[in-house]
């Protein structure tokens, strides 16, 4: 009876202990993330962009691995022209969840204007893995092979986006091959 009633006891202190190192912090953390959120693009819809950086950072000295903070910290970097930060940003924001489309073409948009082609490339081309579908990245990725002397590569981005939005594509096509 006695080492059941101490595995009992253990079961419950590895539970509670898993509760408070685990859970616990998801849990406070997702508490204030709808307010935060709320806030955060309330300062971004208004153009706040010096004030969103300030109010990003803090969020990430209290909670380093929250996801919408280092992205929408990348975002105001990226509206104020400060590219590498923005690239810092959304670089940290893609090893969090790096199964989320829209920051690697986000990503790959600020290495695109600073004129990083090769990497916007990259980025653009994983988010392409998750989304292959998505006309605005087909799009941006055949710009980049453009700017980077890759005709042949912009053309088959253009096929691609051809099949998917032929209209976008024609508005691509003497880019690619001007006359």
């Amino acid at each position: 009876m006695t080492k059941e009633r101490n595995a009992g006891k253990a079961i419950i202190i590895l539970c509670i202990g898993t509760f408070f190192f685990l859970i616990y912090p998801v849990l406070v953390e997702g508490v204030n993330q709808g307010e935060w959120e709320a806030r955060a693009l309330t300062l971004g819809d208004a153009g706040n962009w010096y004030e969103l950086i300030v109010f990003c950072q803090e969020r990430i000295k209290e909670y380093p691995e929250n996801f919408s903070a280092w992205l929408l910290l990348g975002t105001a970097f990226h509206q104020i022209q400060h590219y590498d930060e923005a690239i810092d940003a959304f670089r940290r924001a893609v090893l969090i969840n790096p199964e989320n489309a829209g920051t690697w073409l986000i990503l790959g948009k600020s290495y695109y204007m600073a004129e990083n082609y090769d990497q916007a490339i990259v980025a653009f081309r994983q988010s392409l893995v998750i989304d292959p579908k998505n006309v605005e990245t087909l799009e941006t990725l055949a710009h980049a092979y453009i700017l980077s002397n890759d005709r042949t590569a912009a053309l088959g981005v253009f096929r691609e986006l051809n099949r998917l939005d032929p209209e976008r594509a024609n508005k691509l096509f003497d880019l690619i091959m001007p006359r």
